[in-house]
C-alpha cells in the first residue's frame, strides 16, 4: 500500500478478482500472488475488469431507465391501458426521443458490430417515433400506434439486454461516466486509437503487457518502478502518470514540474494495470458523485471501511421506504454509517485513527469531476456519528435563492468534514428567517440543532468549558432569547423583535462583544428583568461570543416569528 490512488487501484484490483471468484491472499498491507498464479490470474483480465463494473453499476446507466420503462409499459398493456394519461404519454414522447438520442451516439453505433444482430438496434431507432394525440382523440385512440412504439422499444431492449449487447453497451457507457473521470488519453480512451472492440484494446494495451512484464527476466534492469519498486528495463519502456486525471502530468510539456528536471516518475506495466483498476476500488452513488475512503491502516481495514461504504449506498437506493430526497445524499449517509460501523467494529481492537476522504464530484454548474480531499478527525468522526440522527432531520431542510433550492444538510456536513465550523452558515440562516419575503423551509428548531452540534464541533478551542456545559450554555441561552421574546410581545413589542435580532446579528457578524452587550442590556432594561447569568462571558473570546450569541438571536427568532411547517 502506498499513495491514495495506488491504495485505491489496489483495491480495485483486488474486486476485480474477487468477483471472478479468485481468493485473493493479502498480508497487513499488500496483495500477495506467486509468478504463475499472477499469470493464470490475469487470462482474460479484460474480462473480469469490465464485468465487475457492469455488474457494480449497471443500474447506474441509462439501459436501466430502458428496462424500467418497459416494466411500466408492461403493466399499462395489462390493464388495457385504463390508466395511461396524456402525462403518460408525454413521458413515453420524450423517452423515445432521450432513447434515439442514445443510439445514434458514436461511441454506440461503433460497436453494434460486436453485438449479435445489433445492426437491427439502429435499423428499430430509426423507425422510432413519437406517438401524437390530436385535441379529438383519447388514449384508447391511439392503442395501435403507442403498441407498435412500445414493441419496438422492447425489440431494442431485448438487444441491450442480450449477453453480448450488455458486454458492449453497457461497458460503453461506464467508460464515460465511471472509468474516464479517474484516466484518460489511453488504449480506448485514446481518439488515435482506431481499435473500436474495447476488450481487445484493453487486452493489447494493460493484460498482454503485464503478462509479457511479468514474464521477463529483469535480473539486469537497473531503473525501479516509482509506484511497487520493481525493476524497469528503461525509460522506454516505462510509463509516466500523466494518463491520471487531474493528478498526473506530462513530463515533455511539463518538465518544470520535476526537480532538477531529472524525470524519475516512471512506472512498470504491473503499476499501470493497478492504476488502471481504480474506477473499481472507489464507489459510485451516482455518475455525478464518488468516494473512496483510504483507510491505509492495512489492507483489511481499506476493504472492509469501503465495502461498508457500497453497502450503505446499495442498502438506500434499494430502500423503497426511503424517501427521494435521502437518495440524494446517498453518499453522505453512506459516509456517516460507514465510519459509524468502523468505530463499532475496529475500535476495541485499535484507537480510531484520523482517515483520508477522496470525493470525486461535480462542483457547482461544472459538468467536470473533481476531487475533494479531507482528512476525518477522531473527534469529526464521533461527532458525525452521535449526531446522525439530528442530521437525518435537515435532509428535507433549505431554503430558494434566486431558482436554486439550497439544501442545509449537504452544507452542514461539507463544513464538518472541511473542519470549517457553523456560526456564519447559522448567521446566514437566521438573517434569511428574519425576511419574510424569502423563501426559507426550516424552523428555529433546526437552527437550535445546528447550534448544539457546531458547540460539540468547537470543544477543542473552548477549552474552559467541559463537554457537559457546551450543550448547556447553548439551550439555556437558547431559552433565555425565547423567553426575552416573549417578554416583548406581552408588551406588545414584538414589531421591535426584528430591529434587536438584526443589531444583535451584526454584533455577531464583526465579533463586536461591547455591542452585543449593550444591545442586551437595553432590551432587558426596557422588560425590567435581570440579564440572564452568565452573559457577561461573551468578553471571554469571540468563540464563546458567537456561541452563545447565536443561541439567543435562534431562541429569539424562534419566540415570535411564525413557523414555516412545509418543505420542499
Amino acid at each position: 500500500m502506498k499513495d491514495w490512488q495506488f491504495n485505491m487501484g489496489l483495491l480495485g484490483f483486488y474486486n476485480v478478482l474477487r468477483h471472478a471468484d479468485i481468493d485473493v491472499k493479502f498480508q497487513d498491507d499488500y496483495i500477495e500472488f506467486d509468478e504463475e498464479e499472477l499469470k493464470k490470474h490475469l487470462e482474460g483480465f479484460e474480462e473480469k475488469y469490465f464485468s465487475y463494473l457492469i455488474d457494480k453499476y449497471g443500474k447506474l446507466t441509462h439501459w436501466q431507465k430502458l428496462s424500467d420503462i418497459c416494466k411500466e409499459l408492461e403493466m399499462h398493456k395489462a390493464q388495457g391501458y385504463s390508466n395511461f394519461k396524456e402525462n403518460g404519454l408525454k413521458g413515453l414522447n420524450d423517452f423515445i426521443t432521450e432513447l434515439k438520442n442514445h443510439l445514434k451516439k458514436d461511441n454506440y453505433t461503433k460497436v453494434y458490430q460486436f453485438i449479435k444482430d445489433g445492426y437491427e438496434i439502429k435499423c428499430n431507432a430509426e423507425k422510432l417515433k413519437n406517438v401524437k394525440l390530436n385535441k379529438n382523440q383519447d388514449i384508447q385512440d391511439i392503442i395501435p400506434e403507442l403498441e407498435k412504439q412500445i414493441d419496438m422499444i422492447k425489440k431494442i431492449e431485448g438487444y441491450v439486454f442480450s449477453e453480448s449487447g450488455k458486454k458492449y453497451l453497457f461497458a460503453k457507457c461506464l467508460i464515460y461516466n465511471v472509468i474516464q473521470n479517474l484516466w484518460d488519453k489511453i488504449s480506448f480512451l485514446n481518439r488515435q486509437n482506431r481499435e473500436s472492440d474495447i476488450y481487445k484494446a484493453f487486452k493489447e494495451d494493460f493484460t498482454d503487457k503485464t503478462l509479457e512484464y511479468i514474464s521477463e527476466n529483469k535480473s539486469e534492469y537497473k531503473l525501479k518502478c516509482f509506484a511497487t519498486g520493481l525493476p524497469v528495463k528503461n525509460l522506454g519502456s516505462a510509463y509516466e502518470l500523466s494518463f491520471l486525471v487531474d493528478t498526473g502530468f506530462d513530463t515533455a510539456r511539463k518538465l518544470s514540474n520535476i526537480w532538477d528536471y531529472n524525470n524519475d516518475i516512471f512506472i512498470c506495466d504491473l503499476a499501470r494495470l493497478i492504476y488502471i483498476c481504480m474506477p473499481c476500488g472507489i464507489t459510485y452513488s451516482t455518475f455525478k458523485d464518488a468516494v473512496f475512503i483510504n483507510a491505509n491502516r492495512d489492507f483489511e481495514n481499506l476493504k472492509k471501511v469501503n465495502e461498508n461504504i457500497f453497502m450503505s449506498i446499495k442498502r438506500t437506493a434499494e430502500d423503497k421506504d426511503n424517501p427521494s430526497l435521502i437518495k440524494n445524499f446517498i453518499a453522505y449517509k453512506a459516509l456517516i454509517q460507514a465510519m459509524q460501523k468502523e468505530t463499532i467494529e475496529l475500535q476495541p481492537k485499535y484507537e480510531l485513527l484520523d482517515i483520508q476522504v477522496i470525493r470525486l464530484n461535480q462542483i457547482g454548474g461544472s459538468s467536470n469531476m473533481r476531487y475533494r480531499f479531507n482528512i476525518l478527525s477522531k473527534e469529526v468522526l464521533e461527532l458525525l456519528s452521535k449526531h446522525s440522527k439530528e442530521l437525518d432531520k435537515l435532509i428535507p431542510c433549505g431554503f430558494i435563492d434566486g431558482k436554486t433550492y439550497i439544501y442545509i444538510y449537504p452544507t452542514v456536513i461539507d463544513n464538518i468534514i472541511n473542519k470549517t465550523n457553523l456560526f456564519n452558515f447559522i448567521h446566514l440562516l437566521l438573517s434569511r428567517k428574519l425576511d419574510v419575503s424569502l423563501k426559507n423551509f426550516y424552523s428555529d428548531i433546526h437552527i437550535y440543532m445546528l447550534n448544539i452540534i457546531n458547540s460539540k464541533f468547537m470543544e477543542a478551542e473552548m477549552e474552559k468549558e467541559n463537554k457537559l456545559e457546551h450543550e448547556k450554555i447553548v439551550k439555556d441561552f437558547k431559552n433565555s432569547g425565547y423567553y426575552l421574546g416573549e417578554a416583548y410581545r406581552n408588551k406588545n413589542a414584538e414589531n421591535r423583535i426584528n430591529g434587536i435580532a438584526y443589531r444583535l446579528l451584526n454584533a455577531l457578524k464583526t465579533r463586536n462583544a461591547e455591542l452585543f452587550l449593550h444591545t442586551i442590556l437595553n432590551c432587558y432594561m426596557y422588560i425590567n428583568k435581570p440579564v440572564p447569568k452568565d452573559m457577561e462571558k461573551v468578553l471571554l473570546s469571540d468563540v464563546i461570543l458567537a456561541e452563545i450569541g447565536y443561541a439567543f438571536v435562534t431562541g429569539l427568532t424562534g419566540s415570535i416569528l411564525k413557523e414555516e411547517k412545509n418543505t420542499k
